[in-house]
Protein backbone atom coordinates (compact mmCIF):
# COMPACT_ATOMS: atom_id res chain seq x y z
CA UNK A 1 0.00 0.00 0.00
CA UNK A 2 1.44 3.35 -1.02
CA UNK A 3 0.96 6.19 1.42
CA UNK A 4 1.03 9.80 0.30
CA UNK A 5 2.72 12.25 2.68
CA UNK A 6 0.19 14.58 4.28
CA UNK A 7 1.26 17.30 6.66
CA UNK A 8 -0.99 17.20 9.71
CA UNK A 9 -0.45 18.67 13.12
CA UNK A 10 -1.48 17.30 16.51
CA UNK A 11 -3.74 20.32 17.01
CA UNK A 12 -5.90 18.85 14.21
CA UNK A 13 -6.71 15.83 16.44
CA UNK A 14 -10.11 15.25 18.01
CA UNK A 15 -10.95 12.63 20.62
CA UNK A 16 -14.41 11.20 20.02
CA UNK A 17 -16.08 8.48 22.09
CA UNK A 18 -19.03 7.29 20.02
CA UNK A 19 -21.16 4.44 18.74
CA UNK A 20 -21.05 5.23 15.03
CA UNK A 21 -17.66 6.40 13.73
CA UNK A 22 -17.21 7.88 10.26
CA UNK A 23 -15.76 5.67 7.52
CA UNK A 24 -11.98 5.34 7.86
CA UNK A 25 -9.11 3.74 5.96
CA UNK A 26 -7.57 1.04 8.16
CA UNK A 27 -3.82 0.66 7.65
CA UNK A 28 -3.18 -1.97 10.35
CA UNK A 29 -5.31 -3.81 12.88
CA UNK A 30 -5.37 -6.55 15.47
CA UNK A 31 -7.97 -7.99 17.84
CA UNK A 32 -7.60 -8.58 21.58
CA UNK A 33 -9.86 -11.02 23.45
CA UNK A 34 -10.38 -11.69 27.13
CA UNK A 35 -13.40 -13.65 28.35
CA UNK A 36 -16.51 -12.00 26.81
CA UNK A 37 -14.56 -8.88 25.82
CA UNK A 38 -13.22 -8.04 22.37
CA UNK A 39 -11.14 -4.97 21.55
CA UNK A 40 -10.34 -4.19 17.91
CA UNK A 41 -7.29 -1.94 17.50
CA UNK A 42 -7.02 0.00 14.23
CA UNK A 43 -4.36 2.39 12.99
CA UNK A 44 -6.02 4.79 10.56
CA UNK A 45 -3.37 7.16 9.27
CA UNK A 46 -1.65 9.12 12.00
CA UNK A 47 -4.71 8.27 14.08
CA UNK A 48 -6.43 5.38 15.77
CA UNK A 49 -9.86 3.80 16.11
CA UNK A 50 -10.47 1.35 18.95
CA UNK A 51 -13.72 -0.64 19.00
CA UNK A 52 -14.83 -2.30 22.25
CA UNK A 53 -17.39 -5.12 22.44
CA UNK A 54 -18.82 -7.15 25.32
CA UNK A 55 -20.55 -10.43 24.46
CA UNK A 56 -20.30 -9.21 20.83
CA UNK A 57 -22.44 -6.13 21.63
CA UNK A 58 -20.85 -2.76 20.90
CA UNK A 59 -19.77 -0.85 24.00
CA UNK A 60 -17.97 2.10 22.36
CA UNK A 61 -15.60 3.34 19.69
CA UNK A 62 -12.63 5.49 20.71
CA UNK A 63 -11.45 7.68 17.84
CA UNK A 64 -8.41 9.96 18.05
CA UNK A 65 -8.08 11.37 14.55
CA UNK A 66 -7.57 14.41 12.34
CA UNK A 67 -11.01 14.07 10.77
CA UNK A 68 -14.11 16.16 11.41
CA UNK A 69 -16.50 14.64 13.92
CA UNK A 70 -19.63 16.37 15.13
CA UNK A 71 -19.99 16.58 18.92
CA UNK A 72 -23.67 15.70 18.43
CA UNK A 73 -22.61 12.20 17.33
CA UNK A 74 -20.44 11.58 20.40
CA UNK A 75 -20.73 10.51 23.99
CA UNK A 76 -17.60 12.63 24.47
CA UNK A 77 -15.87 15.06 22.09
CA UNK A 78 -12.65 16.97 22.70
CA UNK A 79 -10.66 18.96 20.12
CA UNK A 80 -6.92 18.88 20.92
CA UNK A 81 -6.41 22.48 19.75
CA UNK A 82 -4.37 23.55 22.80
CA UNK A 83 -2.45 20.26 23.30
CA UNK A 84 -3.06 20.42 27.03
CA UNK A 85 -3.49 17.10 28.86
CA UNK A 86 -7.00 15.70 28.69
CA UNK A 87 -8.81 12.98 30.65
CA UNK A 88 -12.19 11.34 30.23
CA UNK A 89 -13.78 8.64 32.35
CA UNK A 90 -16.97 6.57 32.46
CA UNK A 91 -17.80 3.45 34.44
CA UNK A 92 -15.12 0.90 33.55
CA UNK A 93 -13.40 3.13 30.95
CA UNK A 94 -10.80 5.88 31.25
CA UNK A 95 -8.52 7.66 28.76
CA UNK A 96 -5.70 10.12 29.41
CA UNK A 97 -3.99 12.07 26.61
CA UNK A 98 -0.84 14.19 26.84
CA UNK A 99 1.82 15.54 24.48
CA UNK A 100 5.57 15.95 24.56
CA UNK A 101 8.31 17.06 22.18
CA UNK A 102 11.28 14.85 21.42
CA UNK A 103 14.12 14.58 18.94
CA UNK A 104 13.99 10.79 18.51
CA UNK A 105 11.17 8.29 18.29
CA UNK A 106 10.33 6.72 21.67
CA UNK A 107 10.88 2.95 21.59
CA UNK A 108 8.14 0.40 22.18
CA UNK A 109 8.78 -1.32 25.52
CA UNK A 110 6.79 -4.43 24.57
CA UNK A 111 6.37 -7.05 21.89
CA UNK A 112 2.61 -6.37 21.89
CA UNK A 113 2.72 -3.57 19.37
CA UNK A 114 1.04 -2.48 16.17
CA UNK A 115 3.07 0.09 14.17
CA UNK A 116 2.67 2.07 10.97
CA UNK A 117 5.51 4.25 9.67
CA UNK A 118 4.61 6.98 7.20
CA UNK A 119 6.55 8.76 4.44
CA UNK A 120 8.88 11.48 5.65
CA UNK A 121 7.55 15.00 6.18
CA UNK A 122 10.06 17.84 6.65
CA UNK A 123 12.84 15.22 6.78
CA UNK A 124 11.25 13.37 9.73
CA UNK A 125 9.21 10.19 9.88
CA UNK A 126 5.67 10.19 11.36
CA UNK A 127 4.64 7.01 13.19
CA UNK A 128 1.49 5.68 14.84
CA UNK A 129 1.87 2.89 17.38
CA UNK A 130 -0.55 0.99 19.60
CA UNK A 131 0.71 -1.22 22.43
CA UNK A 132 -1.38 -3.25 24.87
CA UNK A 133 -1.41 -5.41 27.96
CA UNK A 134 -4.11 -7.72 29.26
CA UNK A 135 -4.64 -9.21 32.69
CA UNK A 136 -7.57 -10.77 34.55
CA UNK A 137 -9.10 -7.40 35.51
CA UNK A 138 -8.31 -4.98 32.68
CA UNK A 139 -7.10 -4.30 29.17
CA UNK A 140 -4.81 -1.31 28.73
CA UNK A 141 -3.86 0.13 25.37
CA UNK A 142 -1.41 2.94 24.78
CA UNK A 143 -1.08 4.91 21.59
CA UNK A 144 1.68 7.07 20.23
CA UNK A 145 1.03 9.50 17.38
CA UNK A 146 4.24 11.18 16.14
CA UNK A 147 4.05 14.43 14.17
CA UNK A 148 7.09 16.22 12.71
CA UNK A 149 7.02 19.93 13.45
CA UNK A 150 8.75 22.94 11.94
CA UNK A 151 11.33 23.14 14.74
CA UNK A 152 12.90 19.87 13.42
CA UNK A 153 11.51 18.09 16.44
CA UNK A 154 8.77 15.50 16.88
CA UNK A 155 5.53 16.24 18.69
CA UNK A 156 4.38 13.04 20.37
CA UNK A 157 0.75 12.58 21.36
CA UNK A 158 0.33 9.79 23.91
CA UNK A 159 -2.91 8.20 25.04
CA UNK A 160 -3.45 5.58 27.72
CA UNK A 161 -6.82 3.85 27.99
CA UNK A 162 -7.89 1.42 30.69
CA UNK A 163 -10.90 -0.84 30.23
CA UNK A 164 -12.04 -2.62 33.39
CA UNK A 165 -13.24 -6.12 32.57
CA UNK A 166 -16.50 -5.98 34.46
CA UNK A 167 -19.35 -8.02 33.07
CA UNK A 168 -21.92 -5.54 34.35
CA UNK A 169 -20.73 -2.82 31.95
CA UNK A 170 -23.06 -2.74 29.00
CA UNK A 171 -23.29 -0.37 26.07
CA UNK A 172 -26.74 0.80 27.21
CA UNK A 173 -25.32 1.87 30.58
CA UNK A 174 -22.49 3.85 29.04
CA UNK A 175 -24.46 5.46 26.23
CA UNK A 176 -27.59 6.23 28.22
CA UNK A 177 -25.56 8.86 30.04
CA UNK A 178 -25.55 12.50 28.90
CA UNK A 179 -23.31 13.48 25.99
CA UNK A 180 -20.57 15.90 26.91
CA UNK A 181 -17.74 17.79 25.24
CA UNK A 182 -15.02 20.19 26.20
Amino acid sequence: MTLTPIHQTPTDLTLAIMTNPPPVRVLAHTTLRRDDWRVDLHIIGESHLISVYHAEALVLHELLACIPVSPVDCLHHHAMTSLTPHQYQRKGYAIHIHTDECTTLPSAQTNNALNVTFPQVMGMTPVTRITWEIDAKKIIWRTLHVYPNTARRLTCVYSTTTLALQNDIKAAQIFSQKHDSC
